[in-house]
């Protein structure tokens, strides 16, 4: 450690440092290093502040609107979550989601998204519209037992039709536990809601394997698509 570390709290810090360094590189022994450490007290700051966020109402969903391409019209959204942070502004998930997954967070922010997405979409439908809204959930979701009844309890409390939310699974996050995903999956499907596959292409999953799941939906991730013009 450095020389100034003589009272207790700074060596505890500093050990910790060192701490979540090994576990991050996998080693047996790694030694204190200053920016590691600026690195950790910024996420434990953004951590505590993320709590409060979620508390507060700073974390809020935006709406990307679905565009059928050959009419021009809009038939669905997908709901993108946004950090609306008092200071920094608008916060990005690829900034923020990190923090969320560190501190434990990932369940209550999903259900937080799920609840705003089923909440709007419900307004919609009552004022004749009758958009379907997407929501993107991660692996800590779909490896979770619990999750098709959450779900569920959400459209009871939004009155929201099921068939007007759709749940957007990663392939990496299905290929995580194949089985316990696919389980958590045909729960849901149970539940009413449709599945939809994104980002595809990017993992290593067969089309065998999907066609053993109640999917409504596949999104072919656009490093496939972007150069169909040309190739």
């Amino acid at each position: 450690f450095p020389d100034d570390a003589t009272d207790s709290d700074t060596l505890v810090r500093f050990a910790d440092v060192a701490m979540y360094a090994a576990k991050r590189n996998r080693s047996r022994i790694e030694l204190y290093n200053p920016s590691a450490d600026v690195s950790t007290r910024e996420s434990l700051t953004l951590g505590s502040e993320l709590r409060r966020a979620l508390d507060t109402g700073g974390i809020v969903a935006h709406h990307q609107p679905k565009v059928e391409v050959s009419s021009g019209r809009i038939v669905g959204a997908e709901a993108l979550v946004r950090w609306e942070h008092p200071e920094r502004g608008i916060v990005l998930p690829a900034q923020f989601l990190p923090v969320v997954a560190k501190a434990g967070l990932m369940g209550s922010l999903t259900t937080l998204v799920l609840r705003h997405a089923a909440a709007e979409a419900a307004g919609w439908a009552r004022d004749g519209l009758g958009l379907g809204i997407a929501v993107n959930v991660d692996v800590e979701a779909l490896l979770d037992p619990s999750f098709p009844r959450r779900v569920a309890e959400i459209l009871d409390e939004t009155q929201l039709a099921p068939e007007l939310l759709t749940i957007e699974l990663t392939e990496t996050s299905l290929m995580a536990d194949p089985v316990r995903a696919g389980h958590v999956a045909r729960e849901l499907s149970a539940v009413g809601v449709k599945l939809s596959i994104d980002d595809f292409g990017t993992g290593y999953s067969s089309l065998g394997y999907l066609t053993a799941l109640p999917l409504a939906e596949l999104k072919i991730d656009r490093s496939f698509v972007g150069r169909m013009t040309q190739s």
